[in-house]
């Protein structure tokens, strides 16, 4: 959830201006940055700590220095955010399989408020501190409430009265009282919007017990639900009436993988709500049934974490009824996994194309799915395999995994492709880290995406910056700096760039961020003619090569009169 802060006047000090409602354990993240001055560069902030009730439930130090070269930065960020260049969301909650020694979570709950329930119902004070490493800090206070796991009014009796009269009557969980409520009302759902009923009042009873009378002709399809407000807060409560037993069957079914489960989404063309209905199959047999939640007479949405009766999920049917009977409908050729809970788990996207999992490739199970994409103008599109796409396109991973790819048909230019993860927000294909023998290509890769075999025929492109063609030079030990970039398959190490200077090779050291390659004769020069060639080969094995004389000479000294 996003919410708007609103500064209090002092420097530093941050407020949240809503009063939130949670009855289910949850995490904190936080959009953060630090600045050394105004408009200068952003930087990860030194510490955070989160505090509930002024007690200290997580706390992360950056003053490691390897931090961000290990993937375990993934896992103190958000990396979903990350990956869509929100760089400074942090992750207030320890993740499993995040070792980083700068984090420290307390009281055993892993940074969450309300993991084991033991919280009191009402209202409770969250505080963030970010410090920078001089000890400047800034504060965001919020203030919410805490509920019971469910709902805090249950429904117990309806009764009606002439003419249109409906009554029904609730009773309040235990210790509804410290939620200190100022009022409830009925809403009423329309399509996608809820909104007060008018015609409806609503009476108290010293013991907690409410009555709502509700007027109307056809009150038994009208889907009602008790909103109460607390300081501004909104609290959805129960949705007690007007859930039929059979909805229409106008209905369209999404799903998008997230990383902690499956979720699906049921769309509805209907005025009326409903019971509703999810199945879950593999080969034809049914894995299990699920129950979505009713958010409002057009969305229906079912939440699925890693299951291992779900293993491997090819077909999804939805009904809007619980009802068996009542018409189901079907999504198909379905090829979601659930991985990370076995070792060798072999996925084929095709016969020529596989990945082999590990349990140790993530850091807890997790759904995927797999889809193929035939391509018939592959030579146009540069490309030598069909387009293969693995769901969701990020998602961490704690060791990278393994693709293989039998090439279709062998010729001698299939050396040089190699499997690569489309960029999209580039539009360009990313070479990975390929090894060919026997017409099969491996590559190892760390997240979701396109993936294909795509041909590279260029050549590195190549210039040499500190030398020139037949030009004289005082110094005898010359620099020879090299400019090296390569469009797709890249320059995989110093090891494939060749200098030689009058036919002896030269120890290279290759910058591959600045993209420079420079070296430095061992020894003076004799004064005279001289020989550069360099080499540069590409992982697909093309060749840059350039050559030049160049000449040496010892500078005079005039003498003094």
């Amino acid at each position: 959830m996003d919410f708007n802060v609103a500064s209090e006047g002092k420097p530093g000090q941050y407020r949240l201006d809503t009063v939130l409602y949670f009855h289910r354990p949850f995490g904190v993240l936080t959009d953060v940055f630090d600045q050394m001055r105004p408009q200068g560069m952003k930087q990860a902030v030194y510490k955070i700590s989160l505090y509930f009730d002024d007690k200290l439930y997580y706390q992360t130090v950056f003053d490691t220095i390897d931090f961000a070269t290990q993937r375990v930065v993934n896992l103190e960020y958000d990396y979903l955010e990350a990956v869509k260049d929100n760089k400074y969301v942090r992750r207030l909650f320890h993740e499993k399989g995040d070792d980083f020694a700068g984090s420290h979570y307390y009281h055993s709950v892993n940074g969450i408020f309300g993991k084991k329930r033991k919280e009191s119902i009402g209202i409770h004070e969250g505080k963030i501190i970010a410090e920078d490493a001089f000890g400047n800090s800034s504060v965001l206070t919020f203030t919410f409430m805490w509920g019971p796991e469910n709902y805090i009014y249950k429904l117990d009796s309806i009764s009606t009265a002439p003419p249109e009269s409906t009554f029904f009557y609730f009773t309040p969980v235990k210790d509804y009282e410290k939620l200190s409520i100022d009022s409830v009302a009925v809403f009423l759902n329309r399509g996608e919007r809820w909104g007060r009923v008018l015609n409806a009042k609503v009476t108290y009873f010293k013991n907690g017990q409410l009555k709502c009378k509700v007027i109307g002709q056809s009150v038994h399809s009208a889907v009602l639900r008790l909103m109460a407000f607390k300081n501004g807060a909104l609290i959805r409560d129960n949705i007690f009436n007007g859930i039929l037993k059979k909805g229409k069957t106008t209905t369209t079914l999404s799903y998008q993988i997230v990383d902690d489960g499956l979720l699906i989404t049921l769309d509805v063309e209907a005025r009326k709500g409903s019971e509703s209905r999810i199945e879950l199959y593999y080969k034809g047999s049914l894995l299990g049934t699920e129950y979505p939640q009713y958010f409002n007479m057009k969305k229906y949405i079912c939440f699925i974490p890693p299951l291992k009766k779900y293993a491997h999920i090819d077909r999804i049917g939805y009904s809007m009824s619980k009802d068996t009977n009542y018409a189901t409908k079907y999504v198909d050729s379905l090829r979601i996994y659930l991985v990370g809970l076995k070792d060798n788990q072999k996925i084929n996207f095709d016969k020529n194309c596989y990945m082999v999992l590990n349990k140790n490739n993530f850091y807890e199970p997790r759904y995927i799915e797999v889809k193929k994409n035939r391509i018939i103008t592959r030579n146009i599109l540069g490309l030598n395999s069909d387009h293969y796409r693995i769901f969701p396109e990020a998602f961490v991973c704690r060791n990278d995994f393994d693709i293989t790819l039998k090439l279709s048909s062998k010729n001698k230019l299939n050396p040089k492709s190699g499997i690569c993860w489309l960029d999209e927000e580039k539009n360009r294909w990313v070479w990975l880290d390929n090894v060919y023998k026997d017409n099969v290509l491996q590559a190892k890769t760390y997240g979701g995406g396109s993936f294909a075999a795509v041909y590279d025929f260029e050549p590195p492109k190549m210039k040499i910056l500190s030398i020139a063609d037949r030009k004289t030079y005082y110094n005898l030990r010359p620099s020879i700096d090299v400019f090296i970039s390569d469009t797709l398959s890249g320059i995989e190490d110093d090891r494939s760039i060749v200098i030689k200077l009058d036919g002896q090779w030269m120890i290279p050291e290759y910058d591959p961020e600045k993209k420079l390659c420079t070296t430095r004769p061992l020894k003076p020069l004799k004064p005279g003619k001289h020989h550069l060639g360099v080499e540069v080969t590409d992982r697909a094995g093309n060749i840059a090569e350039q050559y030049l004389n160049f000449y040496v000479a010892v500078k005079k000294n005039r003498r003094k009169h």
